[in-house]
């Protein structure tokens, strides 16, 4: 991302809140541009809790697209999350 100029923060550390209680910290992989955060795994198989640890990452920082990107068997398989809002 720095070779294409593109504004990222990695290692962002993000605090989780349940019910408004603090709970805990986690460092999501990569913040671009300030609003899509980038969550890097190298699994055989991507899985619901995956995606619900990006979920987190979008609540905690108020943003709502993220990227889930799988390096497995030498091919990049990303997958776009949204935080869905209660109407």
């Amino acid at each position: 991302m720095a070779h294409e100029k593109i504004d990222f923060e990695s290692e962002v550390e993000v605090t989780l809140r349940y019910r408004g209680k603090l709970i805990g910290k986690q460092r999501l992989d990569f913040l671009v541009e300030g609003c899509l955060i980038v969550e890097l795994k190298a699994v055989e198989e991507v899985h619901k809790k995956h995606y619900a640890q990006v979920r987190s990452y979008l609540q905690a920082t108020n943003k709502h697209v993220g990227l889930l990107a799988n390096f497995s068997d030498f091919q990049l398989d990303p997958r776009r999350v949204e935080l869905n809002k209660p109407k």
